[in-house]
């Protein structure tokens, strides 16, 4: 199976097959390279930062301001841990380059009708996806 097989799969579980709104995909793994667990306060301290920026880039895409929650992703200083798509094939897309980058674990957060998150990171007690 390829990663964009993959990433299919695994958009329709858990969006459905008929999804095609908006998508706010997230990672910790490139906050954990920037800061390993031996420098565990300052990666603790980013991941909350992190959570924090997704709520408030999520809470604007609700309120269809799609170029504002770019903006937001990107002044944040996240614009490398966080995507924002707009339907089902960007959102694939984010999921495939995800699995690419080595994130093999997943859990959607908040979701509606029309937007969905998904957060991604690297759990080393499972495989990798491909």
């Amino acid at each position: 199976m390829s990663v964009e097989e993959a990433a299919d799969r695994t958009v329709t579980r858990i969006c459905g097959e008929t999804f095609d709104g908006l998508g706010l995909i997230s990672t910790d793994s490139v906050i954990f390279q920037r800061y390993p667990r031996r420098k565990l306060h300052t990666f603790l301290k980013e991941q909350e930062r992190l959570r924090k920026t997704c709520s408030d880039v999520f809470a604007i895409l609700r309120s269809d301001g799609l170029e504002a929650a770019v903006r937001k992703a990107e002044e944040s200083g996240f614009a490398d841990s966080v995507a924002i798509t707009v339907g089902r094939q960007q959102l694939r897309d984010a999921v495939a380059a995800r699995f690419r980058d080595g994130d093999n674990a997943w859990a959607e957060g908040f979701s509606d009708e029309r937007t969905i998150t998904i957060h991604f990171w690297h759990d080393p007690s499972h495989r990798r996806v491909m």
